[in-house]
């Protein structure tokens, strides 16, 4: 058993050796390709190639597919404009027809003003489909290795999610840094003040902190529910019992008592005729008086 836990160390110790050569190949080629791209934005803006090697050749952006990832296309697109030098007011109108499927709705739900607004269409496209610094944030953590992937596949996709949540490019160190105590300060705030602040999204630690300060702040005391008052000695009015309604009246004129039971037998005192049935115990009588 120990010489199959240390097999497992081992594996486990060349598998995290190879994922850091993997990812420091992978920060070393995305700055390679930043590089490159600085340096052909740089050589003439409008369509030269680097080192002054001509004008560069046109470069067709193909329509985007339904399984294409949203943000990628967008960035692939912005890349070639940029290197195109299309000039930003016609991206929009280049951008549109190229649009398929939710990125398209997204886009066509905008007013007409805002649909050539290219910040305006990428943003509302982002929106539609999640892919705010949250939903990376949440998918980057939620990445895990399956049995039958590829250690480099899985290197890969770490570092795309992370790039799309920390956004290297745009932000500084400092800015990265942020990023990562807002994650920190939003999971270790209560549950609901939580929820509250992950709902507005800021995107900022300073925004977070007016949000959760202003959650768990207790409301102005012209806001709250009023306090019910404690009981007193106040005698409490007693309900009235309903009126008993009056007796209804039979035929001939004669109220009925309700729930009267018929009156007992009037007993005889007298001495019974022969033939009749005495009233104690109904048997006849005899001419004596007697009963049978």
């Amino acid at each position: 058993m120990f010489g199959h836990l240390a097999q497992m160390a081992e594996r486990q110790g060349q598998l995290h050796q190879a994922q850091n050569e993997v990812l420091t190949d992978l920060a070393q080629s995305l700055a390679a390709d930043r590089a490159m791209l600085r340096e052909l934005l740089a050589s003439g803006g409008r369509g030269e190639g680097p080192r002054g090697a001509g004008p560069a050749t046109h470069i067709h952006v193909p329509k985007m597919w339904e399984a294409d990832d949203a943000e990628a296309f967008i960035e692939t697109f912005q890349g070639v404009a940029e290197f195109s030098g299309w000039p930003h007011p016609e991206w929009a109108h280049r951008l549109l027809p190229l649009l398929t499927g939710e990125a398209q709705l997204a886009a066509h739900s905008l007013p007409a003003g805002a649909q050539r607004d290219y910040d305006a269409i990428t943003r509302a496209i982002r929106d539609r489909l999640g892919l705010y610094p949250e939903e990376h944030r949440r998918r980057f953590r939620a990445l895990a290795f399956s049995e039958g992937d590829r250690p480099f596949a899985f290197a890969q996709q770490l570092m795309d999610q992370a790039r799309r949540w920390l956004v290297p490019d745009r932000n500084t160190a400092e800015d990265v840094v942020e990023q990562v105590a807002l994650e920190r300060f939003v999971e270790g705030l209560p549950a609901r003040t939580s929820a509250w602040v992950r709902y507005h999204r800021p995107e900022s630690l300073s925004a977070a902190v007016v949000l959760a300060e202003s959650h768990l702040q207790p409301p102005p005391a012209s806001q709250r529910p009023p306090t019910p008052s404690p009981r007193t000695g106040a005698a409490v009015p007693r309900r009235e019992r309903p009126p008993i309604p009056a007796p209804r009246a039979r035929w001939g004129g004669v109220p009925e008592r309700a729930h009267e039971s018929p009156p007992p037998p009037t007993p005889q005192t007298g001495a019974q005729t022969a033939g009749e049935r005495c009233w104690r115990c109904g048997g006849l009588a005899t001419s004596g008086g007697s009963a049978l």
